[in-house]
């Protein structure tokens, strides 16, 4: 996103991820392709919670700044806390168990990274 306007030189840019999820992790990655839980393969990265934590944590290393929105009834605590986590921080975290509070969620996140100015 830029957020100065004038000299290229002087731009300076936000790099931002917004995730949404269920929660329910069914495909986990190996180290040759994608194993799927129901056959039984054991993935040689771990399982898929560690490996969304790993990304995580890796995107926030790098400098982006990550929202998280859990979408739908019946998601764990587990899933609700690992996404917490994932997040920037806990303000990034979006609980949205229906289709409005989605609709509010990324409004509000529109609204968080949007940052317009008016100069005069």
């Amino acid at each position: 996103i830029n957020t100065k306007v004038g000299n290229p030189k002087n731009v300076t840019l936000r790099k931002i991820a917004v995730l949404m999820t269920d929660g329910d992790y069914n495909t986990q990655f190996a180290s040759g392709g994608i194993l799927t839980s129901y056959f039984g393969d054991s993935p040689v990265n771990g399982s898929a919670d560690n490996q969304a934590s790993a990304l995580c944590t890796g995107m926030k290393a790098k400098g982006i700044e990550v929202y998280t929105v859990a979408f739908g009834t019946g998601i764990s605590n587990g899933s609700k806390t690992l996404l917490t986590n994932c997040a920037t921080d806990p303000s990034h975290f979006y609980d949205a168990s229906t289709g409005d509070a989605l609709k509010a969620a990324f409004r509000d996140i529109a609204m968080k990274i949007a940052k317009i100015r008016v100069s005069g």
